[in-house]
């Protein structure tokens, strides 16, 4: 465990062990074109804790405290924000914050010829109500520290691996009777999981393409990582 706390900032989490990911060999369908703009994401869950690294930022997300801490790695900056739901919001930005915490799922009718049978395409609607509102170019929220945006997301998702019910029960379990903004079920993906019925390896967005792993940890590890790396609250 020392060695996993001396790990250095820009690739924090190397060396965590029994991650699942895109299975050795597999052709990514959606991205197979276009893989200089892959980016591959890592899920770290552990009881009351989720941490979500990559390339350019790594997000500790604190639901024991509901916190969230932004690393930002190119900047070198922490940044920390409330996820608990203020008693006297502004009903303006509540109702915004509704509105692009929403997501739809949707099963692809088919998939790729180049896509495993054990992988189901489903494609993600998120913020499907913000592409309706008039005179908005780019319909976007900024909270957090990262801009939340009405967009479709195509995802490949692991169905053989029976182990995602732990994932998926860890997530559940993470935010069981508490009152937190309603993004954070759109921006930790392990709040999904039950709705895929399985892991996802792959997705593609607008200009974007992910490649993603998952792991379970131990709670102390990832809280004295977000202490190593950023200003405890």
């Amino acid at each position: 465990m020392r060695q996993f706390l001396m790990v250095t900032f820009f690739v924090l989490f190397v060396g965590l062990g029994a991650a699942t990911h895109l299975p050795a060999g597999t052709i990514n369908p959606f991205t197979a074109a276009n893989t200089e703009q892959l980016m591959k994401t890592s899920y770290h869950l552990a009881p009351g804790y989720t941490v979500i690294d990559d390339e350019n930022r790594t997000l500790f997300i604190d639901y024991d405290h509901s916190l969230i801490h932004n690393l930002s790695k190119h900047l070198s900056s922490c940044s920390s924000f409330d996820l608990s739901v203020p008693e006297a919001q502004d009903s303006f930005a509540a109702a915004q914050e509704e509105i692009f915490a929403e997501v739809k799922i949707v099963e692809a009718g088919s998939k790729p010829a180049e896509m495993q049978n054990s992988l189901q395409a489903y494609t993600v609607l998120y913020a499907p109500r913000a592409l309706l509102q008039r005179r908005v170019t780019e319909a976007c929220l900024d909270r957090f520290g990262l801009r939340f945006v009405s967009e479709p997301v195509k995802f490949a998702v692991d169905k053989r691996r029976s182990d995602f019910a732990d994932f998926a029960e860890m997530a559940r379990q993470n935010t069981l009777g508490k009152t937190l903004n309603p993004l954070i079920y759109r921006l930790d993906l392990s709040h999904l999981l039950s709705r895929f019925g399985g892991l996802p390896v792959h997705s593609t967005g607008p200009g974007e393409a992910i490649e993603y792993s998952f792991s379970l940890e131990d709670e102390t590890s990832l809280r004295l990582l977000q202490q190593k790396h950023c200003s405890s609250r």
